[in-house]
């Protein structure tokens, strides 16, 4: 609906002359339109602001007033089994380029943050708390190659790492660069595990010895790292040897053991022992080295 408004009633006088009729019908033109939306006309003719009830103003004797929303953040129910809300998906969707800080905490599946020791204690409250009897949480390069943990009822913490090529999980310690690693895993306050890894060597072991009678032979090993992060340290590394393809019949039934002992930086020495007469072997051998730092 839309009305005009005049100035005043124009009264067409046929007497009047050309120049006062032209100005009468200046006059008689609308001076104001009200389409009946932010200003319209009560039933008494007068104009009024029309106001949603669901906004923020209002009016009353004293003329029109705001009112200051309250801020509740994000409140949002969304029942996907319901027509009442459309085709939304989500309850919250934030997107853009902006970041997205929290600067309180986040819960997910159950409404807190608290934790409970075995004993009954209370633990401090976690920032971001997930509950769930599914993987509590999945972090994904894609739908096929992803890491999730979950925690089962018993108390006990599962990690995947899924991958359609090579998934593992690789742990870096230090700096946050590929350079030496620092630091490393403890085990309930046992010792640091900084680092491990193997190298194979083919070894000759001449054999021989004596009828009723026990012997032994060590072997030198020289290592020659990439990178001097994995220098074999005397200090600080432990070695453990096994055989891996012993040529021939395979490992003579004389042998008696086998063990291994760093002589050096990057030098190895693999020693067998066995009983009576031995024949020559010759073969591949894994060397494992684990790296420790010693508790106090």
């Amino acid at each position: 609906m839309t009305m005009s408004v005049g100035l005043g009633k124009i009264i067409n006088d046929p007497n009047a002359s050309v120049r006062v009729r032209k100005a009468l019908g200046a006059l008689s033109t609308p001076g104001l339109l009200v389409h009946d939306t932010g200003l319209s006309i009560d039933d008494d003719g007068r104009i009024i602001l029309r106001l949603d009830p669901n906004g923020g103003l209002t009016q009353d004797e004293n003329g029109v007033g705001y009112n200051a929303p309250v801020t509740f953040g994000v409140d949002s129910f969304v029942n996907l089994d319901s027509d009442e809300h459309g085709n939304r998906l989500w309850n919250a969707r934030l997107t853009g380029t902006a970041p997205n800080y929290f600067e309180s905490g986040l819960a997910i599946g159950e409404e807190g943050f608290n934790g409970v020791s075995a004993s009954g204690l209370p633990l401090d409250d976690a920032l971001l708390a997930v509950t769930s009897k599914k993987a509590q949480m999945r972090l994904r390069y894609d739908e096929e190659n992803f890491i999730a943990f979950r925690t089962l009822q018993e108390g006990t913490s599962q990690i995947f790492a899924v991958g359609v090529e090579e998934p593992g999980v690789h742990v870096f310690t230090g700096d946050g660069t590929y350079g030496p690693p620092e630091g490393g895993f403890r085990v309930n306050n046992g010792a640091t595990l900084k680092n491990w890894f193997m190298l194979q060597s083919s070894l000759f072991f001449a054999g021989g010895g004596a009828a009723a009678g026990a012997s032994w032979q060590e072997v030198g090993v020289v290592w020659v790292p990439t990178d001097s992060a994995y220098d074999i340290d005397p200090d600080t590394d432990v070695v453990t040897v096994t055989p891996a393809n012993i040529s021939g019949p395979g490992l003579p039934a004389q042998v008696l053991g086998w063990s291994g002992r760093i002589t050096s930086t990057n030098n190895v020495a693999v020693r067998v022992s066995w009983w009576g007469v031995m024949a020559a072997m010759t073969g591949d051998w894994n060397i494992l080295v684990h790296r420790m730092i010693a508790q106090p």
